[in-house]
């Protein structure tokens, strides 16, 4: 069943809310995001959506699990008829000058770049939060970029966000490098930094403890997150007595972490890889000393700012993660001291950052403070209500 909502607002701008997305926390971004819009005020919002995916579940966990051919083409054409279902609801309740379609956008692009201009909204505004094309063929390297899948999907994509009136993504890196990849305009893509959930992920003032140090590291163990690099790191730590460190998540790299880590028990390390929720995962920040970003030296990783290190500065908490592009313009572009970082795919590095910072409270303390103040100018929700509302969908 599509669901379709109407709220109404005096003299309000009309946005069309239309895609197949999960409104859930395996996509906080989206949800967060649609949420934002919803409660603006002056809009009259309208919601056409067929969600895709069962709540909980990231598409490449969904398409992972076993069941055959016949599950794969069930899936497939599933896929083809939401897409098609949200569309054509659109046309019967009437063309929308202003259209946001979340992440994944591309299937409605690549709908809407079929037709003949007078059936397109006037003004369409997509997420494109991950590339596709990008994430499987350049990222998890799952098709050969010469194969004919690797190239279909690559027009595809370039057609979908040509079509859109604009497209965002989360850094200035990843806008350069979509409109590279795509050999498209950089201005039909725009930056609007990941919507946080701040009534979960709050900041609360960190103390710290002169005696002790809780390292936390929250991730999906693909391969930009540089697990092999953390796995290496705790074992060079195994001697500090006073490091703790827990490791929540679990994923592609994880039986390569495991088998770092081999048979040996490593009385710092607890490594939770159940899923946890939102409320869990704020809990284990608003008690960590310091907080694990990304350590990989690959081309995304150079690109991206993740969900993760978001809430550890909303939450107000140091960080130590990779020298990277993107982390080198957010360091020169606030007052340079937001987080700290360390070369990738080094684990003495890490290990010994990670060491100095156990031994300074102080130095804790005021990384804890430049974090909380750097998302407060750059990246809190009130600056995606500029970006995306203001500058993108109105005006």
């Amino acid at each position: 069943m599509i669901a379709g909502s109407d709220s109404a607002a005096s003299a309000g701008r009309a946005v069309n809310i239309l895609g197949v997305y999960s409104y859930s926390d395996a996509y906080p971004n989206t949800k967060f995001v649609i949420d934002l819009i919803r409660n603006t005020r002056g809009l009259a919002i309208r919601e056409i959506c067929k969600p895709l995916l069962p709540k909980q579940l990231h598409f490449h966990q969904y398409a992972a699990r076993s069941g055959g051919v016949f599950r794969k083409v069930r899936m497939a054409a599933r896929t083809v008829y939401c897409h098609l279902s949200v569309v054509i609801r659109y046309w019967i309740r009437g063309r929308e000058q202003i259209v946001y379609a979340p992440y994944p956008a591309v299937g409605v692009l690549a709908i809407f770049s079929c037709l003949p201009r007078f059936l397109r909204p006037e003004r369409l505004v997509a997420e494109a939060f991950l590339s596709i094309y990008d994430m499987a063929v350049v990222d998890r390297k799952l098709l050969s970029a010469s194969s004919l899948s690797a190239r279909l999907l690559k027009w595809v994509e370039r057609r979908a966000y040509n079509t859109a009136t604009v497209s965002t993504v989360d850094t200035e890196e990843n806008r350069v490098y979509y409109a590279t990849l795509f050999d498209l305009p950089v201005t039909k893509f725009a930056v609007v930094p990941l919507a946080t959930d701040e009534t979960v992920f709050k900041h609360s003032p960190y103390v710290g403890d002169v005696h002790s140090c809780h390292v936390l590291f929250v991730g999906t163990f693909g391969p930009l997150q540089g697990t092999d690099t953390i796995a290496k790191a705790i074992i060079a730590l195994d001697s500090r007595r006073d490091i703790r460190i827990t490791v929540v998540g679990s994923g592609q790299m994880a039986p390569a972490f495991s088998e770092i880590l081999g048979n040996n028990s490593h009385h710092n390390l607890n490594w939770i890889t159940d899923w946890q929720d939102s409320i869990s995962v704020a809990e284990m920040v608003g008690s960590a000393d310091l907080c694990l970003g990304i350590f990989s030296s690959g081309s995304k990783a150079d690109r991206v700012w993740p969900f993760k290190n978001y809430a550890y500065m909303a939450c107000g908490r140091p960080i130590i993660t990779g020298d990277t592009a993107c982390a080198r313009r957010m360091l020169a572009e606030g007052d340079g001291g937001a987080f700290v970082t360390v070369r990738t795919d080094d684990p003495q590095a890490l290990a010994d950052k990670i060491a100095e910072l156990a031994d300074s409270v102080d130095a804790r303390r005021h990384l804890a403070s430049q974090a909380r103040d750097y998302y407060q100018k750059f990246l809190a929700n009130e600056t995606i209500s500029v970006r995306l509302i203001d500058q993108l969908l109105i005006n």
